[in-house]
Protein backbone atom coordinates (compact mmCIF):
# COMPACT_ATOMS: atom_id res chain seq x y z
CA UNK A 1 0.00 0.00 0.00
CA UNK A 2 1.35 3.76 -0.77
CA UNK A 3 1.16 6.26 1.73
CA UNK A 4 1.12 10.29 -0.01
CA UNK A 5 1.30 12.63 2.62
CA UNK A 6 1.32 16.10 2.11
CA UNK A 7 3.10 18.68 4.39
CA UNK A 8 5.59 16.86 6.14
CA UNK A 9 7.63 18.18 8.41
CA UNK A 10 10.76 16.37 9.71
CA UNK A 11 12.93 18.32 12.13
CA UNK A 12 15.71 18.08 14.69
CA UNK A 13 16.45 19.22 17.49
CA UNK A 14 19.41 20.04 19.90
CA UNK A 15 19.01 18.80 23.72
CA UNK A 16 21.54 20.84 24.96
CA UNK A 17 18.53 22.92 26.71
CA UNK A 18 20.00 26.20 25.68
CA UNK A 19 17.87 27.68 23.29
CA UNK A 20 16.96 31.08 21.63
CA UNK A 21 14.07 32.59 19.56
CA UNK A 22 16.25 33.13 16.71
CA UNK A 23 17.34 29.33 16.08
CA UNK A 24 13.53 27.73 16.40
CA UNK A 25 12.50 28.14 12.96
CA UNK A 26 13.07 24.96 10.92
CA UNK A 27 15.18 24.67 7.87
CA UNK A 28 13.72 23.36 4.53
CA UNK A 29 15.80 20.01 3.71
CA UNK A 30 13.64 18.86 0.94
CA UNK A 31 10.09 19.46 -0.51
CA UNK A 32 9.76 17.49 -3.76
CA UNK A 33 9.30 13.47 -2.00
CA UNK A 34 6.69 10.71 -0.86
CA UNK A 35 7.08 8.70 1.70
CA UNK A 36 7.93 5.10 0.77
CA UNK A 37 5.60 3.57 3.78
CA UNK A 38 4.57 3.97 7.34
CA UNK A 39 6.97 1.78 8.88
CA UNK A 40 10.72 2.82 9.60
CA UNK A 41 11.37 5.36 7.01
CA UNK A 42 13.74 8.07 8.74
CA UNK A 43 17.25 7.90 10.07
CA UNK A 44 19.86 9.86 11.27
CA UNK A 45 23.45 9.03 10.22
CA UNK A 46 25.73 11.48 11.27
CA UNK A 47 24.88 15.34 9.89
CA UNK A 48 23.21 13.67 7.59
CA UNK A 49 19.03 12.76 7.30
CA UNK A 50 17.82 9.64 5.42
CA UNK A 51 14.24 9.42 4.06
CA UNK A 52 12.76 6.56 2.49
CA UNK A 53 11.13 8.25 -0.69
CA UNK A 54 9.13 6.99 -4.19
CA UNK A 55 11.12 7.11 -6.84
CA UNK A 56 8.21 6.09 -9.33
CA UNK A 57 5.64 3.10 -9.58
CA UNK A 58 7.22 0.19 -6.78
CA UNK A 59 10.14 1.43 -6.71
CA UNK A 60 11.38 3.09 -3.18
CA UNK A 61 14.94 5.15 -2.77
CA UNK A 62 16.51 5.96 0.65
CA UNK A 63 18.05 9.42 -0.34
CA UNK A 64 20.34 10.83 2.17
CA UNK A 65 20.06 14.82 2.15
CA UNK A 66 23.11 16.65 4.14
CA UNK A 67 22.81 20.28 4.47
CA UNK A 68 24.83 22.40 1.81
CA UNK A 69 24.23 19.01 -0.39
CA UNK A 70 22.43 18.12 -2.74
CA UNK A 71 19.99 15.01 -1.92
CA UNK A 72 21.84 11.47 -2.83
CA UNK A 73 19.88 7.96 -3.44
CA UNK A 74 22.17 5.34 -1.20
CA UNK A 75 19.68 2.94 -1.23
CA UNK A 76 17.27 1.32 -3.20
CA UNK A 77 14.44 -1.70 -3.28
CA UNK A 78 15.51 -4.22 -5.45
CA UNK A 79 12.24 -5.99 -6.13
CA UNK A 80 11.15 -3.68 -9.01
CA UNK A 81 8.82 -7.14 -10.67
CA UNK A 82 6.73 -7.00 -6.90
CA UNK A 83 3.82 -4.92 -8.00
CA UNK A 84 3.13 -4.01 -4.15
CA UNK A 85 6.21 -3.34 -2.80
CA UNK A 86 7.79 -1.52 0.44
CA UNK A 87 11.19 -0.73 2.51
CA UNK A 88 12.51 -0.60 5.63
CA UNK A 89 15.69 0.49 6.72
CA UNK A 90 17.72 1.67 9.83
CA UNK A 91 20.96 3.60 9.78
CA UNK A 92 23.93 4.35 11.66
CA UNK A 93 27.07 7.14 10.67
CA UNK A 94 28.93 4.29 8.96
CA UNK A 95 26.28 1.82 7.96
CA UNK A 96 22.75 0.68 6.45
CA UNK A 97 20.76 -2.15 6.63
CA UNK A 98 17.96 -2.57 4.50
CA UNK A 99 14.33 -4.93 4.67
CA UNK A 100 13.29 -4.63 0.88
CA UNK A 101 9.69 -6.59 0.16
CA UNK A 102 6.87 -7.09 -2.08
CA UNK A 103 4.32 -9.34 -3.53
CA UNK A 104 2.83 -10.20 -6.82
CA UNK A 105 -0.59 -11.13 -7.53
CA UNK A 106 -1.27 -14.96 -8.75
CA UNK A 107 -3.34 -15.07 -12.16
CA UNK A 108 -7.09 -14.61 -12.14
CA UNK A 109 -7.21 -14.94 -8.56
CA UNK A 110 -4.81 -17.89 -7.57
CA UNK A 111 -2.56 -17.38 -4.96
CA UNK A 112 0.69 -14.95 -6.13
CA UNK A 113 4.26 -15.07 -4.82
CA UNK A 114 5.68 -12.99 -1.80
CA UNK A 115 9.34 -11.31 -1.72
CA UNK A 116 12.39 -10.32 0.60
CA UNK A 117 15.33 -8.98 0.66
CA UNK A 118 17.61 -8.39 3.58
CA UNK A 119 20.84 -6.03 2.60
CA UNK A 120 23.14 -4.26 4.22
CA UNK A 121 26.28 -2.13 3.38
CA UNK A 122 28.78 1.10 4.41
CA UNK A 123 26.95 4.29 4.11
CA UNK A 124 26.94 5.04 -0.11
CA UNK A 125 28.23 1.92 -0.62
CA UNK A 126 26.80 -0.91 -2.45
CA UNK A 127 25.10 -3.21 -0.04
CA UNK A 128 25.30 -6.90 0.24
CA UNK A 129 22.62 -9.70 0.79
CA UNK A 130 22.26 -10.94 4.22
CA UNK A 131 21.71 -14.47 4.25
CA UNK A 132 22.43 -15.93 7.62
CA UNK A 133 19.31 -17.31 9.32
CA UNK A 134 17.99 -20.15 10.67
CA UNK A 135 15.56 -23.08 9.57
CA UNK A 136 14.25 -23.40 13.13
CA UNK A 137 10.53 -23.15 13.08
CA UNK A 138 8.65 -21.45 15.28
CA UNK A 139 6.31 -22.74 17.95
CA UNK A 140 3.02 -21.27 16.48
CA UNK A 141 0.18 -23.24 16.26
CA UNK A 142 -1.14 -24.57 12.52
CA UNK A 143 -4.54 -22.53 13.00
CA UNK A 144 -2.35 -18.83 13.34
CA UNK A 145 -3.31 -16.70 10.33
CA UNK A 146 -1.05 -13.70 9.31
CA UNK A 147 -3.10 -10.34 8.99
CA UNK A 148 -1.24 -9.33 5.96
CA UNK A 149 -1.70 -12.58 4.43
CA UNK A 150 2.09 -14.32 4.06
CA UNK A 151 4.03 -15.48 6.84
CA UNK A 152 7.60 -13.52 6.42
CA UNK A 153 10.65 -14.73 7.03
CA UNK A 154 12.03 -11.15 8.42
CA UNK A 155 9.61 -8.53 9.52
CA UNK A 156 11.77 -6.27 11.54
CA UNK A 157 15.95 -4.75 11.36
CA UNK A 158 17.70 -2.60 13.42
CA UNK A 159 21.53 -1.42 13.68
CA UNK A 160 23.50 0.77 15.61
CA UNK A 161 27.18 1.50 14.88
CA UNK A 162 28.11 -1.38 12.74
CA UNK A 163 26.22 -3.99 14.85
CA UNK A 164 22.89 -5.06 12.66
CA UNK A 165 19.87 -7.51 14.02
CA UNK A 166 17.08 -8.86 12.62
CA UNK A 167 14.64 -11.77 13.04
CA UNK A 168 14.74 -14.87 10.54
CA UNK A 169 12.02 -17.53 11.12
CA UNK A 170 12.21 -18.75 15.37
CA UNK A 171 15.66 -16.88 15.74
CA UNK A 172 17.58 -13.67 15.65
CA UNK A 173 20.58 -12.65 13.91
CA UNK A 174 23.00 -10.58 15.19
CA UNK A 175 26.26 -9.58 13.30
CA UNK A 176 29.02 -7.01 13.90
CA UNK A 177 30.75 -6.19 11.02
CA UNK A 178 33.12 -4.67 12.48
CA UNK A 179 34.95 -7.84 14.65
CA UNK A 180 32.83 -9.99 12.65
CA UNK A 181 31.40 -11.72 15.48
CA UNK A 182 27.75 -13.41 14.28
CA UNK A 183 24.99 -14.69 16.84
CA UNK A 184 22.06 -16.84 16.03
CA UNK A 185 19.49 -16.69 18.82
CA UNK A 186 16.77 -19.12 19.42
CA UNK A 187 13.06 -17.54 20.12
CA UNK A 188 10.31 -19.52 21.73
CA UNK A 189 7.90 -18.05 18.55
CA UNK A 190 8.28 -15.40 16.27
CA UNK A 191 9.42 -11.79 17.45
CA UNK A 192 5.80 -10.64 16.18
CA UNK A 193 3.18 -11.78 18.62
CA UNK A 194 -0.27 -13.77 18.38
CA UNK A 195 -3.16 -12.34 19.11
CA UNK A 196 -6.72 -14.05 18.99
CA UNK A 197 -5.53 -16.41 16.49
CA UNK A 198 -3.47 -13.75 14.32
CA UNK A 199 -0.17 -13.51 13.76
CA UNK A 200 0.72 -9.42 14.21
CA UNK A 201 3.28 -7.13 12.34
CA UNK A 202 4.71 -4.50 14.83
CA UNK A 203 6.67 -1.77 14.39
CA UNK A 204 10.39 -2.02 15.40
CA UNK A 205 10.01 0.02 18.38
CA UNK A 206 7.62 -2.79 19.95
CA UNK A 207 9.96 -5.75 18.84
CA UNK A 208 13.70 -4.97 18.46
CA UNK A 209 16.44 -2.30 19.39
CA UNK A 210 20.29 -2.07 18.91
CA UNK A 211 22.32 -0.19 21.42
CA UNK A 212 26.33 -0.60 21.48
CA UNK A 213 26.89 -4.24 22.62
CA UNK A 214 23.63 -4.98 23.81
CA UNK A 215 20.15 -6.07 21.76
CA UNK A 216 17.04 -5.84 23.27
CA UNK A 217 13.77 -8.35 21.42
CA UNK A 218 10.55 -8.94 22.27
CA UNK A 219 10.20 -12.28 23.71
CA UNK A 220 6.94 -13.86 23.11
CA UNK A 221 5.82 -17.48 25.18
CA UNK A 222 5.82 -20.49 23.07
CA UNK A 223 2.73 -20.50 20.93
CA UNK A 224 3.42 -16.48 21.01
CA UNK A 225 0.52 -15.61 22.25
CA UNK A 226 0.37 -14.61 26.24
CA UNK A 227 2.54 -12.85 28.31
CA UNK A 228 5.67 -10.98 26.86
CA UNK A 229 8.92 -9.65 27.97
CA UNK A 230 11.82 -7.67 27.05
CA UNK A 231 15.12 -9.46 27.02
CA UNK A 232 18.20 -7.32 26.98
CA UNK A 233 21.20 -9.50 25.59
CA UNK A 234 24.58 -9.13 25.40
CA UNK A 235 26.34 -9.71 22.23
CA UNK A 236 29.80 -10.21 23.32
CA UNK A 237 28.99 -12.78 26.10
CA UNK A 238 26.11 -14.13 24.09
CA UNK A 239 24.10 -14.31 27.10
CA UNK A 240 20.70 -12.48 28.41
CA UNK A 241 21.63 -9.43 30.77
CA UNK A 242 17.77 -9.29 32.23
CA UNK A 243 14.43 -9.04 30.88
CA UNK A 244 11.62 -7.18 32.46
CA UNK A 245 8.21 -8.15 31.78
CA UNK A 246 5.97 -6.14 28.87
CA UNK A 247 2.40 -4.62 29.77
CA UNK A 248 -0.26 -6.62 27.89
CA UNK A 249 -1.65 -5.88 24.64
CA UNK A 250 -4.32 -2.79 25.33
CA UNK A 251 -7.80 -4.11 24.21
CA UNK A 252 -9.03 -1.43 21.34
CA UNK A 253 -5.96 -2.03 19.41
CA UNK A 254 -2.87 -4.56 19.37
CA UNK A 255 -1.14 -4.18 16.03
CA UNK A 256 -0.16 -1.02 15.89
CA UNK A 257 -1.99 1.42 18.44
CA UNK A 258 -2.08 -1.12 21.54
CA UNK A 259 1.50 -2.17 21.92
CA UNK A 260 3.97 -1.47 24.37
CA UNK A 261 7.10 0.18 22.71
CA UNK A 262 10.81 -0.07 24.24
CA UNK A 263 14.37 1.03 23.42
CA UNK A 264 17.69 0.59 24.70
CA UNK A 265 20.85 2.48 25.58
CA UNK A 266 24.04 1.36 24.86
CA UNK A 267 24.51 1.32 28.88
CA UNK A 268 21.91 -1.48 29.26
CA UNK A 269 19.17 1.62 30.24
CA UNK A 270 15.72 0.29 28.65
CA UNK A 271 12.05 2.78 28.95
CA UNK A 272 9.16 0.82 28.38
CA UNK A 273 5.96 2.53 27.28
CA UNK A 274 2.10 1.15 28.00
CA UNK A 275 0.10 2.75 25.49
CA UNK A 276 -3.59 2.07 27.59
CA UNK A 277 -1.94 4.53 30.12
CA UNK A 278 0.35 6.24 28.62
CA UNK A 279 2.58 5.52 31.83
CA UNK A 280 6.49 4.09 30.92
CA UNK A 281 9.02 2.71 33.25
CA UNK A 282 12.95 2.49 33.30
CA UNK A 283 15.42 -0.70 33.96
CA UNK A 284 18.99 -0.69 34.03
CA UNK A 285 21.57 -3.69 34.77
CA UNK A 286 22.16 -2.41 38.05
CA UNK A 287 18.26 -1.82 38.92
CA UNK A 288 16.60 -4.45 36.66
CA UNK A 289 13.05 -4.34 38.34
CA UNK A 290 11.34 -1.60 36.56
CA UNK A 291 10.71 1.93 38.04
CA UNK A 292 8.45 4.93 37.19
CA UNK A 293 9.87 7.04 34.54
CA UNK A 294 8.29 10.13 36.16
CA UNK A 295 6.52 11.65 33.00
CA UNK A 296 3.28 10.58 31.16
CA UNK A 297 4.54 8.21 27.92
CA UNK A 298 2.21 6.65 25.31
CA UNK A 299 4.56 5.38 23.41
CA UNK A 300 9.20 5.37 23.42
CA UNK A 301 10.65 6.71 20.49
CA UNK A 302 13.93 6.63 21.07
CA UNK A 303 16.39 6.62 24.30
CA UNK A 304 19.96 8.11 24.09
CA UNK A 305 22.86 10.07 25.96
CA UNK A 306 20.27 9.74 29.18
CA UNK A 307 17.85 11.14 27.22
CA UNK A 308 13.95 9.56 26.29
CA UNK A 309 12.03 10.68 23.20
CA UNK A 310 8.35 10.16 23.70
CA UNK A 311 4.89 10.38 22.26
CA UNK A 312 2.76 11.90 25.46
CA UNK A 313 -0.90 12.78 26.27
CA UNK A 314 -1.97 15.92 25.25
CA UNK A 315 -5.39 17.89 25.22
CA UNK A 316 -8.47 15.33 25.04
CA UNK A 317 -7.03 12.91 22.76
CA UNK A 318 -4.46 15.00 21.35
CA UNK A 319 -0.64 13.28 21.25
CA UNK A 320 2.70 15.11 21.72
CA UNK A 321 6.28 14.77 21.03
CA UNK A 322 8.36 15.13 23.69
CA UNK A 323 12.00 14.67 24.94
CA UNK A 324 12.93 14.33 28.71
CA UNK A 325 16.20 13.42 30.69
CA UNK A 326 15.80 10.06 31.94
CA UNK A 327 17.47 11.11 35.51
CA UNK A 328 15.37 14.20 36.88
CA UNK A 329 12.61 13.93 34.16
CA UNK A 330 11.12 16.91 32.63
CA UNK A 331 8.85 17.35 29.60
CA UNK A 332 10.13 19.26 26.86
CA UNK A 333 7.56 19.46 23.85
CA UNK A 334 8.90 19.06 20.28
CA UNK A 335 5.45 18.91 17.99
CA UNK A 336 1.72 18.65 18.59
CA UNK A 337 1.14 15.56 16.76
CA UNK A 338 -2.92 16.30 16.55
CA UNK A 339 -6.04 13.69 17.73
CA UNK A 340 -4.61 10.26 18.82
CA UNK A 341 -1.12 11.22 17.38
CA UNK A 342 -2.33 11.23 13.48
CA UNK A 343 -0.14 13.60 12.32
CA UNK A 344 2.91 11.21 13.40
CA UNK A 345 2.73 8.83 9.94
CA UNK A 346 6.57 7.21 10.64
CA UNK A 347 8.44 7.41 13.90
CA UNK A 348 10.93 10.03 14.85
CA UNK A 349 14.57 8.97 15.35
CA UNK A 350 17.28 10.48 17.74
CA UNK A 351 20.82 10.51 18.32
CA UNK A 352 22.81 12.06 20.94
CA UNK A 353 22.33 15.75 19.90
CA UNK A 354 19.68 15.87 17.50
CA UNK A 355 15.83 14.86 16.88
CA UNK A 356 14.11 13.63 13.65
CA UNK A 357 11.08 13.69 13.18
CA UNK A 358 7.72 14.39 10.79
CA UNK A 359 4.47 15.95 10.82
CA UNK A 360 1.66 15.11 8.05
CA UNK A 361 -0.47 18.32 7.46
CA UNK A 362 -3.55 15.96 6.29
CA UNK A 363 -4.53 13.41 8.80
CA UNK A 364 -7.53 10.81 9.00
CA UNK A 365 -10.17 12.25 11.82
CA UNK A 366 -12.91 8.82 10.99
CA UNK A 367 -13.73 8.61 7.50
CA UNK A 368 -12.83 12.30 6.93
CA UNK A 369 -9.74 13.82 6.22
CA UNK A 370 -8.70 17.41 8.10
CA UNK A 371 -5.98 19.57 7.36
CA UNK A 372 -3.46 21.11 9.36
CA UNK A 373 -2.79 24.07 8.26
CA UNK A 374 -5.91 24.22 5.96
CA UNK A 375 -3.90 25.81 2.95
CA UNK A 376 -1.48 22.94 2.51
CA UNK A 377 -3.76 19.73 2.84
CA UNK A 378 -3.93 18.16 -0.42
CA UNK A 379 -0.51 19.39 -1.76
CA UNK A 380 1.31 16.13 -3.60
CA UNK A 381 4.26 16.83 -1.56
CA UNK A 382 6.56 16.22 1.24
CA UNK A 383 8.52 18.48 3.41
CA UNK A 384 11.24 17.86 4.81
CA UNK A 385 12.75 20.16 7.56
CA UNK A 386 15.71 20.14 10.33
CA UNK A 387 16.31 22.37 13.10
CA UNK A 388 18.59 22.39 16.20
CA UNK A 389 17.52 20.41 19.27
CA UNK A 390 18.13 23.81 20.95
CA UNK A 391 14.59 25.10 21.15
CA UNK A 392 12.85 22.02 22.30
CA UNK A 393 12.86 23.94 26.30
CA UNK A 394 11.14 26.67 24.70
CA UNK A 395 8.35 25.45 22.89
Amino acid sequence: MRWRIAFLLVLVASLSGVASAASAAPELVTDAFTLAGRDDQLALAGPAALVGTEAGPNIDVVRSFTPGQPPTAIARATLDSAQDSSISFGASSSRIVLLDSGSTPGYKGSGGSFYERLASGPLGSLLSTLTAGCLLAPSLDETVKDEGGDFRSHSVVAIDGEVVAYDSFGCLVIRDFASGLQRVVALQATLDPVYDGYLLHLPQAALLRVAGRLVAYRANPPGGEGPASVVVYDIDTGSEVYSVPLPPEAPEGPARVGSPTFDLQSDGTLVVADPSTCTATVSTIAAPSPRPLGIPACYVRRVRDGRVLVVAPSAGDDRVLEWSPIEAPLAHPIADLGSDGYMETVPPDMNETTVLYELSGCYPNGDILSCQPPDRCGQAMTETLSRTLEPCAML
